[in-house]
This record gives structure tokens, sequence and C-alpha cells, in this order.
């Protein structure tokens, strides 16, 4: 009876072990992450590289831009700013759109990829870390060496809540972020994918989404120095369309 004792105490500790060190693992990038106020005034060059690429009805589309802004946050809030040879471009692109409906806006979309919130997000990255992590569930928790740097890999399950509209639709969805951390806790990089299987109207429908993130720290900011997101999703019979954009912040 004693023996038995010992060996389920000892199974006991033996699946208490990696809760424990999950746990730690979140605790202290919760911990880093909130350090970073992002009180501090900051300017930055964003460089945004837009890639497009559409299929309807056979007939494949690829266009790509290139833009760059100057991003400024502080107490006054944020603003971007564009060079007025960038808005002549815009203006002459619409113009020749109306002569050509198939071509792809590619540099009104890569000016509008300069939204405001994606912006400040950039230049305080701490904040949407924070918010996703209110939903993660930790799935591993280990040291691995990347680039040379010995960090520590946390892999989490991001469970967002879907609207009531969004369950009609959305059979399955599944998101997996993947943060490499320093010695402090700190991001040093980071890997997020989202699929998605849907239906609608009896039309099924599959994406995928992905972004990947470097991190620097700057005064008490966060800021994600390089970030590339791709999308893609296709529909039966209509065709199917893919999405990358890479931004490359300079701060000032």
């Amino acid at each position: 009876m004693t023996q038995r004792l010992t060996r389920l105490s000892l199974l006991a500790c033996t699946l208490l072990i990696p809760i424990t060190l999950k746990a730690d693992g979140l605790s202290d990038l919760r911990s880093a992450l909130e350090q970073f106020k992002a009180t501090q005034p900051i300017k930055a060059r964003v460089k945004a590289e837009i890639s497009a690429n559409v299929v309807d009805d056979s007939t494949p589309t690829t266009a790509t831009g290139t833009m760059e802004v100057l991003v400024e946050h502080n107490d006054s809030g944020i603003a971007v700013k564009w060079t007025q040879a960038d808005l002549q471009k815009v203006r002459e692109e619409a113009d020749k759109k109306n002569g050509n409906p198939n071509s792809v806006p590619i540099l009104r979309q890569t000016m509008d990829s300069f939204e405001a919130a994606l912006m400040r997000s950039l230049l305080d990255q701490s904040g949407p870390i924070l918010r996703d992590l209110k939903s993660a569930t930790v799935e591993s928790d280990a040291k691995e060496t990347r680039n040379g740097a010995a960090l520590r890999k946390l892999v989490l399950k991001l469970n967002r809540a879907l609207s009531e509209s969004e369950k009609k639709s959305v059979k399955t969805i599944s998101t997996t972020l993947n943060l490499w951390v320093n010695d402090a806790g700190i991001p040093v990089c980071s890997e997020e994918k989202t699929d998605l299987k849907g239906s609608r109207f009896f039309i099924s429908f599959d994406s995928t989404e992905a972004h990947k993130k470097s991190y620097q720290v700057v005064g008490d900011r966060l800021v994600v120095t390089q970030l590339e997101t791709s999308s893609a999703w296709s529909v039966p019979i209509m065709g199917s369309y893919s999405h990358t954009n890479k931004f490359t912040v300079t701060v000032q």
C-alpha cells in the first residue's frame, strides 16, 4: 500500500511540473509587458511593401506597391504623414483605374495600410499582446536557440470569441501564437497563425492569416521593428486572393 501511494505521489508531481513551468512562463511575460507604459513621445519612419495576387475567372493579377510615412505618437495622439508626391501618385492611379476597372489599386491599398490603430500598435505593442494573453492557454514552454541567442519559446493557443453572426458562418477557427522571449521575459520575436473554415449560403470558404514580428525596447515602449502579415482566402467558383504586407519601422 505504501509503495502504491509513493508511486501515485511521484506521478502527481510529474504531472504538475509542466503546469508550473507554463504558469511561470506566462507570469514572466505578463510582468515584463506591464513595465512598458508607452508614455514617452516617439517618432518613426514606417515603410510598407504590399503585394496582392488575385485569381478571378482563372485570370491571375499581381500588383506590388511601396510607400513610406512618418508616424508620431505623443500626448496629443498619433499622426501619420504622407508626402505630397505619394498622394499625387495615388490620385494618378485612381484616374487610370477609371479606364481599366480590372486593375488592382495597389497604391491606394498601400496608403490605406497605414491605418492609425495599426501604427499605434507598432509603436506600443505591449497592450495588444497583454490583451491576447487574457484568452491564451499555454501549450508548451521550452528553451530554444534562435538566431544564435538563447531564448525561451512559449507556444500559446489564443481562444478568441466569435460574434453571433460569425458563429453562423464559421465552422472551425484555430489561432496559435509562438513567442520567443529573453531571460527578462521580454518578447524578441513572434509568429502567429490563424486557420479558418466556414460556409455562407451553402458556399464554403477557407482562409489563412499569418503574422511575423520582431521587437525592440525603445524607452518605455515595446516597438515592432518589423511586421510581415500574409492572408489568403479561396471560394470555389469565385476565385482566390492572397495579400502580403511588410512593415519596417525605423525609430528617429
